[in-house]
């Protein structure tokens, strides 16, 4: 009996927007692109109503309480919440779900540091941080060290050196800039200012949070 081919990560996608099939597109290709399997898409078109009164979101949570997805797609922070504070928030919630959300048009913001967190949530962020890196839980072989690019890729962690700290290439803005998020996920993305003070310390699936 022949083995079965390894499971992709299923997703769902999220857009909210006066027209948002446009954006849930964009999703679709981000996620594809990541080899995550968009299972349904889900959408909103009163960005101003609350999140949790939104018809799409309610279908999003449903679908994560079920565990028929393992993360939320989202064309910017801004389908979530107008502020950094509530989308971080939104997004810790969904991490303590065993679930990621990502966003699949970052934007540069000012970086601040990372949140503490106990034992347990550390290690259920380092699991969820594998996912959202493109790791496929299902044994599958992730590319090495050795054989990478010598620039940051997506998954790699790097340490910025003008802004003195470490982050995880979530995306690849124009012209190759790698967007960083922070270690535990919690805090805002930024793009570095200097690509030259920039130091690839490991290549995706070659580290782990501490």
């Amino acid at each position: 009996m022949g083995n079965k081919p390894p499971r992709r990560f299923p997703v769902v996608l999220y857009a909210a927007a006066g027209e948002p099939e446009p954006l849930a597109d964009y999703c679709r290709q981000y996620a594809h692109a990541r080899d995550w399997d968009a299972i349904e898409t889900a959408t909103d078109t009163d960005r101003s109503a609350p999140l949790t009164s939104r018809p799409g979101w309610t279908r999003v949570l449903e679908l994560l309480a079920a565990g028929t997805v393992r993360g939320v797609v989202t064309y910017s922070a801004q389908m979530i919440a107008e502020s950094t504070t509530d989308f971080d928030a939104v997004r810790d919630e969904l991490q303590d779900r065993d679930a990621f959300l990502s966003v699949a048009r970052s934007i540069t913001s000012t970086p601040h540091p990372p949140t503490r967190h106990t034992a347990a949530q550390a290690t259920r962020r380092r699991d969820v941080a594998d996912i959202a890196a493109g790791y496929d839980g299902c044994g599958t072989e992730r590319e090495s060290a050795a054989t990478a690019s010598p620039s940051a890729g997506i998954g790699d962690l790097v340490h910025d050196h003008v802004a003195d700290r470490k982050g995880v290439v979530t995306d690849l803005a124009v012209g190759g800039q790698p967007v960083l998020r922070p270690l535990f996920g919690s805090g805002s993305t930024w793009i570095p200012e200097d690509l030259e003070e920039i130091k690839v310390e490991a290549r995706r699936g070659a580290w782990r949070l501490p």
